[in-house]
């Protein structure tokens, strides 16, 4: 099938559009994935970080008292539910002892990484070192990331095929336009 000249325009604006929508999409999520990755992580660390330090002094003050370095379950789950910024947070303090963790925390999830913060499924754990050989893992749900990444997906999904069809509309009333007058010659 024989396009018309008008047509053959309109598809490549149209084309021309979408690729250029696709470029801009692309660069818009990979910022935004950025930018909420590092605010996400700012938090959980924050978080970590106020935890590390009631862990420490609990397995301090364990020592003290009992001359071994204790902590329960359900202390640990004490620990993380004493401020608001931790409340939802799941811990799991492993050391030369064993490990303990708070009971909503994946029993199968290695911890036995290096210190920093990984993403796994949803969900962001950072790993620390505690002072006299330790590891506490924390674990988050990061939903922000998630839902970013959805709600992205489904604009995408609704806005590319309509900025395609509108710029191929456009197309063709402007090539319609700028060959009026080849028209009028033929």
């Amino acid at each position: 099938m024989q396009l018309t000249l008008r047509a053959r325009l309109a598809l490549t604006a149209g084309v021309a559009t979408a690729l250029a929508a696709v470029l801009v999409a692309a660069g818009l999520f990979v910022a935004v994935n950025r930018l909420l990755w590092i605010s996400q992580v700012a938090g959980l660390q924050s978080a970590a970080s106020a935890v590390q330090v009631r862990v420490e002094r609990a397995l301090e003050e364990s020592a003290r008292s009992f001359g071994v370095e204790v902590l329960s379950a359900g202390g640990l789950a004490r620990l993380a539910d004493s401020d608001a910024q931790t409340r939802f947070l799941e811990l799991r303090v492993s050391g030369p002892g064993g490990q303990v963790q708070t009971p909503r925390f994946p029993s199968d999830l290695n911890t036995a990484l290096p210190p920093d913060v990984y993403e796994l499924d949803g969900r962001l754990l950072a790993v620390r070192p505690l002072r006299g050989g330790g590891r506490l893992a924390v674990l988050s749900d990061a939903p922000v990331l998630t839902e970013a990444r959805r709600a992205f997906t489904r604009a995408l999904a609704w806005l590319l095929p309509l900025v395609l069809a509108l710029a191929a509309g456009l197309g063709y009333a402007v090539a319609g336009r700028l060959l009026a007058p080849v028209r009028r010659l033929e």
